[in-house]
């Protein structure tokens, strides 16, 4: 699913469906690393997160 197909569906689900929290742990060093190239690419890490899961689950269609 590209990006822009995703930010649209996200942001049309996102009015629709209550949303919830998703907490992963990781090492802190990780987690720096990764905040500092999401900002470097412009990019919120909720973004590049949802983008991943889709990625390789899939989201469920709508009922």
């Amino acid at each position: 699913m590209n990006r822009q197909m995703q930010k649209s569906k996200s942001s049309s689900e996102t009015m629709e469906e209550k949303q919830a929290n998703l907490c992963i742990k990781v090492p802190l060093s990780w987690r720096q690393w990764w905040v500092a190239h999401s900002k470097l690419h412009g990019v919120t890490m909720t973004d590049v997160i949802i983008e991943a899961l889709a990625e390789k689950f899939g989201v469920p269609e709508e009922l």
